[in-house]
């Protein structure tokens, strides 16, 4: 796997070249402000018999995101900013939603990422704190690592995003957590407004 910390101008070309390749095939798809898709979620854990699945669909917008499970007995999943909610699709719970807050370093840190990558446009904001890796192999990949002393790295190992390599779009985010679970979501039917 070929690394680089973001900001380190000295690394090796080939890398430069790959890495640079990656995040302009990524920037493809900013046209509009927002995208809708549909997902499958699957979460793996050792605690876990078998992994958990769920599908439905996702909404961003600048500064939200919304994951809106298909199940009555699911959940939907908003983050504003810095709030995170999550409520039970089921109108027989309480309507109540879970306030999680802006919590743990690593889910601000996912956030920023998640926010940077579905907006499309700002490399930046992609990569900051954050070490950029292309992993070998085929497919059109960026690893991204909150750097060692970054207090995320308590609960978060990597997340990989892989590219639909003609569009550019995101088409599966697998998000290793230090724990050793693995969450890979992954995207269809790609939206954006004009």
């Amino acid at each position: 796997m070929l690394t680089c910390p973001v900001g380190q101008v000295h690394a090796g070309p080939a890398l430069a070249r790959n890495l640079a390749r990656r995040v302009e095939l990524w920037q493809r798809p900013a046209r509009g402000t927002g995208l809708t898709a549909r997902y499958r979620l699957e979460r793996s854990s050792s605690l876990l018999y078998e992994p958990l699945r769920t599908q439905g669909g996702l909404v961003f917008a600048p500064g939200s995101l919304e994951l809106r499970d298909d199940e009555r007995g699911g959940a939907t999943t908003r983050l504003i900013g810095d709030a995170l909610t999550i409520a039970a699709n089921d109108p027989a719970l309480p309507a109540n939603p879970a306030a999680v807050g802006d919590g743990a370093a690593g889910r601000r840190w996912l956030r920023d990422r998640l926010f940077a990558l579905f907006a499309a446009r700002d490399a930046q904001a992609l990569l900051a704190d954050s070490h950029a890796s292309v992993p070998r192999g085929p497919g059109m990949q960026i690893d991204l690592v909150p750097p060692r002393n970054h207090p995320a790295r308590r609960q978060i190992r990597q997340l990989r995003v892989r590219l639909e390599p003609d569009t550019g779009e995101v088409v599966a985010l697998e998000l290793t957590e230090t724990s050793g679970d693995v969450v890979t979501l992954t995207l269809s039917e790609h939206q954006r407004p004009s």
